[in-house]
């Protein structure tokens, strides 16, 4: 198997191919963001790994391990802090993947990084106005060409997730979100105690799709 690689205006794409037929057989995407935390002033410069497939003829080769490996040397190489990524809850492999072959801790909550664009409600009324912004939302959505899908997302400890509408039209995805420490070398002792990847559950800060 041989890697090759894309730099990207944001990020980093590699593709796995065989060395007999050049048949491409894996890819994964990769990016680095600056982003804030609960800790104050305090930032960091994020890895995310943001897809990783390999084709089902050729799983259990270990070319997912590689191409994880791969992209967090780059990442790594690039001055990450952390790595970060979220796999479905039902995929087992996934999950073996990060937890057993490449040291991932699974966060508590669901936390993405990046800039906040989320609703801050409360109030006796609160689940009145989550079913306004979703009918807003759905209504808006109708005169948008093309458009074929809503996504919100919510963070376990959320408590807007008891609020969202649950109707026969829509589904949901459980998420595991993991985060490992990549780069030791520059750490203080302050920052050792407030490491992300040790501190459990961190809130909800919502991505802005924009940015990836």
């Amino acid at each position: 198997m041989t890697a090759a690689a894309d730099v990207l205006k944001n990020g980093l794409l590699q593709v796995a191919e065989l060395r007999e037929n050049g048949e491409l057989v894996g890819v994964i995407r990769g990016c680095i963001k600056h982003v804030g935390t609960k800790f104050g002033e305090k930032h960091v410069k994020l890895g995310c790994i943001l897809g990783l497939r390999v084709s089902p003829r050729h799983r259990r080769m270990g070319i997912g391990l590689k191409l994880v490996g791969a992209m967090e040397e780059w990442l790594v190489s690039n001055g990450a802090d952390y790595t970060f990524l979220a796999t479905e809850k039902n995929n087992v492999a996934s999950t073996n993947l990060f937890t057993a072959k490449c040291n991932y801790r699974n966060l508590s909550s669901l936390v993405i990084f990046v800039q906040p664009i989320s609703f801050a409600m409360e109030g006796e009324r609160l689940g009145e106005l989550m079913k306004s912004a979703w009918n807003f939302a759905s209504r808006l959505a109708e005169n948008v060409k093309d458009c074929k899908v809503i996504i919100t997302e919510l963070g376990v400890s959320d408590p807007l997730i008891e609020h969202v509408p649950h109707e026969p039209s829509m589904s949901r995805i459980d998420d595991l979100w993991y985060l490992k420490k990549v780069n030791r070398s520059s750490s203080t002792m302050d920052e050792e105690i407030n490491d992300l990847a040790v501190m459990g559950e961190l809130g909800n800060v919502v991505v802005d799709p924009r940015d990836f």
